[in-house]
């Protein structure tokens, strides 16, 4: 690890980095046809769905509506401006990390948790539910005010892969859900295509500082090329990206995930987090009817049963153990940040076979 953050440092300072992430839409230049989209995930009926979720559509509409005022719950909580351009002249993300521009903020958090559009999925469940077509103008508006202040490559908002993957894992999501809305033009799904592409392309060159943490920031990663293999599936360097994020997914559970199922980073929220980076993952196996290696698939078990271990089936809750910064990057349930029965179910039926908890 010591020698990964090495190589990661030298990257930087050489101006390594520097190069093999030009602050340029490179993905631009190519043809259209290296830029269509796989249209790869399904939605489940609407009625059907509709009836199972009748109790939580409600909340879920109230949240999409404060959004649209301009507000979002940050880390599952307080309720602040949704702020998408954090500076006015963003900076090459080689920048920040080598001191050489500094960032008025206390806490990078505070710019990173809108950056990675867990509002903007929250928006995409209230036009699933009420196909009005303000949920999908306020998401191509405000995804639109994002890319011009964030530029490719520029600004706080690209300083970590782990951030740009889980950003590409909503903007998959949004994608899929807003296809079809009136407001989503040819134009507007191809720019999002160039940008799913360029977020892809900041992810391999700083992997040795993935590998370097050794935790949720290469699973992350992973499965962020992974993602955007099955999805550009035309782009040429989508056969690097599946085989990469298949590789180092893997490899990741081996070592991040106990026999026993314990996470490395002893934390009830970034096992949560682990949890969905697998769901995700093993989604998308699916999808091209392939699966995950069964050495995976026991630690994911494993982690499953360590979950349920800690679950109060009642309200929800874990223990608050180790370190919880509140996120929850697959807000796809009805329920408030701190449930966790959500990925207990889902863990439980993808990974055990059978559902752990009532309908």
């Amino acid at each position: 690890q010591s020698l990964n953050y090495l190589q990661y440092q030298l990257g930087l300072r050489s101006g390594f980095f520097a190069f093999r992430t030009p602050a340029l839409e490179m993905n631009a230049l190519l043809d259209e046809d290296s830029l269509k989209p796989n249209w790869f995930f399904a939605l489940p009926g609407k009625s059907r769905l509709a009836r199972v979720a009748a109790s939580g559509v409600p909340a879920c509409l109230s949240e999409a509506n404060r959004i649209l005022e301009g507000q979002m719950a940050y880390f599952g909580g307080e309720w602040r401006p949704l702020t998408l351009a954090p500076e006015k002249d963003p900076q090459h993300w080689t920048h920040y990390e080598r001191g050489s521009a500094r960032a008025n903020l206390k806490d990078i958090k505070y710019a990173w948790e809108p950056a990675r559009f867990n509002w903007a999925v929250a928006l995409a469940k209230a036009y699933y539910f009420s196909p009005d077509d303000k949920y999908a103008r306020a998401f191509w508006q405000n995804y639109a005010e994002f890319r011009l202040a964030n530029p490719a490559n520029r600004g706080l908002n690209w300083t970590s892969s782990q951030e740009v993957a889980l950003r590409l894992i909503a903007l998959t999501i949004c994608a899929h859900v807003f296809r079809d809305a009136p407001s989503s033009t040819p134009e507007n799904l191809a720019a999002l295509s160039i940008n799913i592409a360029d977020h892809a392309g900041r992810i391999p060159p700083t992997l040795c500082y993935a590998r370097a943490q050794n935790n949720n920031h290469l699973l992350s990663e992973a499965v962020g090329l992974y993602t955007a293999a099955l999805f550009l599936p035309a782009h040429p360097d989508s056969p690097r990206w599946r085989k990469l994020g298949l590789r180092l997914f893997n490899e990741g559970v081996l070592v991040q995930v106990a026999d026993d199922g314990t996470y490395i980073q002893h934390s009830t929220n970034y096992h949560r987090l682990m949890l969905h980076l697998a769901l995700w993952a093993q989604a998308i196996a699916q999808k091209e009817s392939a699966a995950l290696p069964d050495a995976s698939l026991q630690r994911l078990q494993a982690a499953t049963r360590w979950l349920l271990a800690q679950l109060d089936p009642l309200s929800g809750r874990v223990p608050n153990l180790g370190h919880n910064d509140g996120a929850n990057i697959l807000p796809l349930a009805a329920v408030g940040q701190t449930d966790f029965r959500p990925v207990a179910q889902a863990a439980a039926r993808a990974f055990l076979g059978q559902a752990c908890l009532p309908p």
